[in-house]
């Protein structure tokens, strides 16, 4: 994970291996304090 202003970026660790076309995930995180709702939005890595 690497943050850069208010952009938090995670990727998938090596040894969780790969997820197969049409594959479904999931994945949450844990924040305090007070801040405004995030946007949140997701890209696919090759």
């Amino acid at each position: 994970m690497s943050t850069s202003g208010s952009t938090v970026t995670t990727a998938n660790a090596y040894y969780h291996g790969s997820l197969a076309a049409a594959g479904r995930t999931s994945s949450g995180f844990i924040a305090s304090g007070t801040a405004a709702t995030p946007t949140v939005t997701c890209t696919a890595t090759t």
